[in-house]
């Protein structure tokens, strides 16, 4: 069986095996799935830079399957498996209000011209 293979090598941390059982376990090969336990297996070798399982760990977030729903989490892992850095810190967001604020004043007198032209 394909377990038989990949187990003996996916404790002692190899990341190649451990999303391979990750996989596996997802899959349910011949048995029901068990997201939890591929949730493990991805972790383990996510943790140790392996992009395949970074990205199959986010899907597991997207989806809430094995670990609860977390968009965050999912963002997070596709990043990294990217290569890309760290989500942003809100804080550093700059505040869009006052932005999206004189957005809407313009669209209000835009929409006020609109109206006042077709009332001619």
């Amino acid at each position: 069986s394909p377990l038989a293979v990949w187990i003996p090598q996916a404790p002692a941390g190899d990341a190649e095996a451990q999303p391979m059982i990750g996989e596996l376990f997802e899959r349910g090969m011949r048995i029901e799935p068990d997201y939890q336990a591929a949730a493990l297996w991805y972790r383990r070798a996510a943790d140790q830079g392996f992009s395949r399982a970074q990205v199959n760990l986010g899907n597991l977030f997207e989806r809430g399957l094995g670990v609860p729903r977390d968009p965050i989490q999912a963002l997070t892992w596709y990043r990294r498996a990217a290569g890309l850095p760290e989500a942003v810190e809100l804080e550093s967001v700059p505040d869009v209000a006052p932005l999206l604020a004189d957005r809407d004043r313009r669209i209000e007198a835009l929409s006020l011209q609109i109206q006042r032209l077709e009332a001619d």
